[in-house]
């Protein structure tokens, strides 16, 4: 008889279908004949439908720490130690668990009572759950999707844990069987900031098939971005003000959820020679097809927080798996893949001299050149390449 193969629980605090990364490493080493769990949270019944359906021909179990989709006792206590942690935080500078997510001491017994050969965590509260699994003799690596204690604005870190947060990494990329991340860039800046050894990198990449390359475009150009949730800080409203000095005319498309008063400022916002359109979220089976429709997608990621300059989105590559140009900020993450290939054209958000990027929309040939250059990127940058890095770390760290 073939000895089965070993439990691997993968730990995060979101949904699977909002959470890409979590979702193709479970699904990969379910195939790969590991016996995989996934624990993380419910905040909405629909989104966990979502999530069934794209694990229901996968033997991969599914357990729930905490579900604030009902209202029961355990929900509205959740909430509540939730509430008054952020409390503590905000205004007393005392740091704990509760900061950090729902529920974490049932994240831990259940993680516990799981007993896998190897447990995978994903965000703030996780690693920290990650960090007390370790300290009781599990074996646990990690993967830092964001640099978590730097990846909120001045006004939302009032809330969170950071000194928390921080010990959480610091632990995760010294004393985790192993650490990976998203970028190069911010791999060495992680390693620098803790002193510890350089994670391994996994791009944020998907495994689709590629689109026929098109020769014809809309009649009007058209920009997509796409995101859980439409707000400030995500560039939108400084890629707005240089649309005041881009002379062919252009539909934005922004893809996500949108708050009526944020949705009016952005209309009100738009230079009347463009266009804004808002859609509805879109489910990850649905998004690679609806993404084929626009001709340019935007990565505008800010500077600020250092998280964001540092990483390479998951939009990012989702746009060159779909063909798609990209209009890019010059973000140190993004300038990582744009040393190596030119699937679009840089922009920075404190230029006042957009000549370029006029040049670059104008122009037929350019956005042709750089659709073949996405779709050549393709081929190197995706997940049945990065996936092996993935079974090769995970192999290692149960031998």
């Amino acid at each position: 008889m073939l000895k089965p193969k070993n439990k691997i629980c993968i730990i995060s605090h979101t949904h699977l279908c909002r959470n890409p990364r979590a979702l193709k490493e479970a699904l990969t080493l379910a195939q790969a004949g590991y016996n995989v769990h996934v624990l993380n949270a419910v905040y909405d019944s629909n989104l966990l439908e979502e999530d069934k359906s794209l694990i229901k021909n996968h033997q991969i179990g599914l357990q729930h720490a905490s579900d604030l989709s009902i209202k029961n006792t355990s929900s509205f206590s959740d909430r509540l130690i939730k509430k008054i942690a952020d409390f503590l935080v905000k205004f007393l500078g005392v740091e704990t668990k509760y900061a950090l997510g729902y529920a974490p001491d049932r994240y831990y017994k259940k993680a516990e009572k799981l007993n896998a050969d190897l447990y995978i965590c994903h965000q703030e509260l996780p690693v920290y759950i990650g960090l007390k699994l370790s300290e009781n003799g599990f074996k646990v690596a990690f993967d830092l999707e964001d640099w978590h204690s730097e990846d909120l604005n001045p006004s939302a870190r009032k809330t969170k844990a950071i000194r928390l947060l921080k010990k959480a990494e610091k632990f995760a990329l010294r004393k985790g069987i192993y650490c990976s991340t998203t970028s190069n860039v911010l791999a060495k800046k992680l390693s620098e900031s803790y002193k510890s050894k350089i994670p391994a990198v996994i791009y944020n990449v998907f495994d689709i098939a590629l689109p026929a390359l098109n020769q014809t475009r809309n009649s009007i150009l058209k920009l997509v971005w796409f995101s859980q949730y439409i707000g400030e800080g995500r560039g939108i409203e400084e890629f707005i003000e240089i649309l005041h000095r881009v002379e062919t005319p252009l539909e934005l498309n922004l893809i996500g959820n949108i708050e009526h008063t944020f949705k009016a400022f952005l209309i009100k916002q738009m230079p009347k020679q463009h266009q804004i359109v808002f859609h509805n979220i879109i489910q990850n089976q649905q998004l690679d097809v609806a993404l084929q429709q626009f001709d340019i997608g935007l990565a505008i990621e800010l500077c600020e927080p250092a998280s964001r300059a540092y990483t390479i989105t998951n939009k990012f590559f989702q746009y060159i798996q779909n063909g798609l140009p990209v209009i890019a900020t010059n973000t140190i993450g993004q300038k990582e893949i744009f040393e190596v290939n030119q699937p679009g054209i840089l922009i920075n958000f404190n230029s006042s001299d957009y000549k370029k990027l006029n040049i670059f929309l104008g122009s037929v040939k350019k956005l042709t050149d750089a659709r073949e250059m996405a779709l050549n990127m393709a081929s190197k940058y995706n997940w049945k390449i990065e996936s092996l890095k993935l079974i090769k770390l995970v192999n290692n760290a149960l031998q």
